[in-house]
Formats: C-alpha cells, structure tokens, sequence
C-alpha cells in the first residue's frame, strides 16, 4: 500500500513539474498557447487550466495525509507490540514490517483492542477497589 501510495505522490510530482516546465515554454513562445489542440491567448493560460491543477493539488494533499495517518497507525501499532506481552511476538513484528499497513490494521483488530482496558505491564490497575 505504501509503495502505490509513493507511486501516486511521484506520478503527481512530476506531473506537477511537467504542468510548471510546459507553461514556461508556452509563455516563452510569442505565437500564442494552445491547449486541447485550440489556440487561447498565453495571458489566460492559467484560467484554462486551473481547475486541473487544483484537482491535482487536492489529490496530492490527500495521499499526503493518508500516507501521514498511515505512517502513524503503523509506528503506534508497533510500539504497543513491542511494549506489551503478545502471543506470538515475533510473528507479528515480521508481518508489521513485511506488510506494514495491512499487518497493523489486523493487528489492530486482533490483538490491540483486547488491550485496551488492560494497563501497561508494571503499572498498577486504578480503580474501585472490591471491598473485602
């Protein structure tokens, strides 16, 4: 998942520095611009073309945060694996780092949520106390 994810931000970084060289030439050029095969005046270039270029600006901002979110998932996930007791540590620390965000998302759902009213190892349980 992180490799289409690196695929998708460098396809649209380079688009991006394609968009950013081909209007340089454009503008460069006095005979006027062209877009689609129609000739428009160089001047109103950008108004052509903007709404294209917000969409790959938007969708770049969002695999941005999703590889963010996912880069944090996988990090959180894997410190609650190694600071807590878990049946078949080993196992779950090589499918984290072979299959990262697949692995932390079953990991997650498998293990991590059975933990959560259970406190760290070596800290006191905070509570009521059951009266004896």
């Amino acid at each position: 998942m992180k490799s289409l994810i690196s695929k998708v931000l460098a396809t649209s970084a380079l688009a991006i520095a394609f968009l950013g060289v081909s209007t340089q030439t454009a503008f460069a050029e006095s005979t006027g611009c062209e877009i689609n095969g129609r000739s428009v005046p160089c001047d109103q270039l950008y108004h052509e073309v903007r709404g294209f270029a917000g969409i790959g600006i938007a969708l770049a901002l969002v695999c941005f945060a999703f590889a963010a979110w996912s880069i944090i998932f996988w990090v959180v996930m894997m410190i609650h694996l190694i600071t807590h007791k878990v049946e078949n540590q080993l196992m779950w620390i090589v499918l984290m780092f072979l299959f990262s965000l697949p692995a932390a998302i079953i990991y997650y759902f498998a293990v991590k949520r059975s933990y959560r009213d259970t406190p760290p190892p070596g800290q006191i349980p905070t509570g009521p106390t059951p009266n004896v």
